[in-house]
């Protein structure tokens, strides 16, 4: 701990110097280490105060960071120029050296909540050229190299070379290149910061930054209402409309890269949660019948679970990723809903009586996500499908994913481009290459397999798009992971202090908070 929790939060202030901003925010970083957890509550808190080599604006576009340009020579290597005169808070200077350190201390870091490992995974050296220029020589071709180079916080070889995680957690090592200094932490608790007037992006807009984690969202708006706070994120969707009424607050809307879904256990043989009407085991499991599939997709009333349920803050699907992904498959129809047709199909793949299902998901993980398991078991009710459900914290429901305990589970997945989300949830999971690591129930298409294994390689835009798109394609003509809606992120502030610059990340950021006035 690197401070005790004050029992009043700094207040804004008009003056341009000393603008202070007080935000209260769903999730805390596990740790100040930014090699440590690789994970977006960790990273948007990280980010404020250490620097990548290129880094992602709002809408998820690579800009410029300590690399102002980042150049293919060849499909296996990029040149890197660095941005000069860059220093750590501190006042030690950003040197060449500190890259091929910083990935370094990737690889060695032990132990790790969910290693950076995967984004550098396939560097095979890094050549410092002269001060200003690093050329860097993967294995293979990698059409995502440019992004994973803004996942990985870069350190000091000068300050970091003994560096523990719990230097950085008590607050000594956590010194980056970031817009903001580590003034105190107190662990889970809150984060406070201060300006760093050397940063190489130009003078941040708030002169202090004051977070504090707040798990409740209605502890959140009561935060905000009080006075206590200037920012809050996570708004409710049963909040938004009245907050939007009310004339002191503003609400910031915007779609999400999240995805609401369904995951079948396509297969094994006999699958745990599912039996006969009698209760008996099946003699095969129907879930690995792409007809059973696609009549669960056709059960699905998506545009009721959006009005109904998510109250408009959500968005209908036809394909796995939403409209703010831009490599997104287009011309896709939206899923339908049938349900003369998904019993039709489920007669025609020999269960015209239905069977018995349970389904699993995670409680609090994502907005009204245990209304919306429950719509989704009365809706296979409705086909004949007996559908009952069980929830659990969200810990304990994705050790139980990854250990396949599930027959069917609802889940959500953050991926800013079609090609990340289908590399990790619909290829067959491979450690050594990182494919697969979302893909709990080992859903597996060779002609899906086939055509991504090539757009991975791809380094033309074109033709790695019409990849993708052919692979967004069979998932939805399979099934193998079933969209239910498109998430909307809010957030929503004091009307007189601040506005905020809505992203489909859900990324809170004092980068993204500007002052009014």
């Amino acid at each position: 701990m690197l401070g005790a929790s004050m029992a009043v939060l700094p207040r804004w202030s008009a003056a341009a110097g000393t603008r202070k901003l007080s935000m209260a925010l769903t999730a805390a970083p596990a740790s100040l280490d930014p090699h440590y957890h690789d994970s977006f509550t960790s990273t948007q808190a990280l980010l404020q105060i250490y620097s990548q080599l290129r880094v992602q604006d709002a809408t998820s576009a690579l800009r410029p960071g300590l690399a102002t340009a980042c150049t293919a020579l060849d499909d296996t290597t990029w040149e890197l120029t660095l941005r000069q005169g860059v220093l750590f808070h501190d006042g030690t200077p950003f040197e060449a050296e500190d890259i091929p350190f910083s990935f370094d201390r990737v690889r060695k870091l032990t132990p790790t909540l969910s290693s950076f490992q995967a984004n550098i995974r396939d560097i095979e050296a890094v050549d410092i050229v002269n001060p200003a220029t690093v050329r860097i020589r993967l294995k293979s071709p990698d059409p995502l190299f440019e992004y994973k180079l803004g996942q990985v916080c870069m350190l000091s070889r000068r300050l970091h070379a003994e560096a523990a995680t719990r230097d950085f957690t008590s607050g000594r090592l956590a010194i980056g290149t970031g817009a903001y200094k580590v003034k105190r932490y107190s662990v889970g608790e809150r984060l406070e910061l201060e300006r760093n007037d050397t940063f190489w992006g130009g003078t941040p807009d708030w002169q202090s930054v004051s977070i504090r984690y707040v798990s409740d969202s209605g502890a959140r708006i009561a935060a905000l209402r009080s006075g206590d706070v200037d920012l809050i994120d996570g708004v409710a969707v049963q909040e938004v409309a009245g907050l939007k009424q009310e004339p002191s607050f503003s609400v910031f809307t915007s779609p999400a890269f999240m995805t609401a879904y369904l995951t079948p256990d396509t297969a094994r043989a006999q699958s745990p949660f599912v039996t006969g009407n009698d209760g008996q085991k099946l003699p095969r499991n129907p879930l690995a019948d792409a007809h059973v599939r696609q009549a669960l997709s056709l059960s699905l009333n998506r545009a009721a679970m959006v009005e109904r349920l998510m109250l408009g803050q959500a968005l209908l699907p036809d394909q796995f990723v939403g409209p703010a992904a831009a490599d997104r498959a287009e011309g896709m129809p939206k899923l339908g809903y049938d349900v003369t047709e998904a019993k039709r199909l489920l007669e025609q793949a020999g269960y015209p009586e239905g069977f018995r299902l349970t389904i699993h998901g995670p409680a609090g993980y994502f907005n009204n996500d245990v209304a919306v398991l429950q719509a989704v078991a009365q809706a296979f009710t409705r086909i004949g499908i007996r559908t009952q459900v069980e929830t659990m914290p969200n810990a304990m429901f994705a050790t139980r994913a990854a250990n396949k305990d599930f027959s069917l589970y609802m889940n959500a997945f953050n991926g800013a481009f079609a090609l990340i989300a289908l590399r990790y949830l619909a290829m067959a999971p491979n450690r050594e290459t990182g494919n697969g690591s979302s893909n709990r129930l080992n859903y597996n298409n060779p002609r899906l397999e086939a055509a991504m294994q090539q757009a991975l390689r791809t380094m033309d835009a074109g033709k790695r798009r019409a990849l993708t798109d052919e692979a967004s394609r069979l998932l939805m003509e399979d099934m193998g992971h079933i969209p239910l809606f498109y998430g909307v992120n809010s957030w929503a502030g004091r009307k007189a202090q601040v506005r905020y610059e809505a992203n489909p990340m859900g990324r809170t950021s004092a980068f993204m908070a500007k002052p009014v006035g």
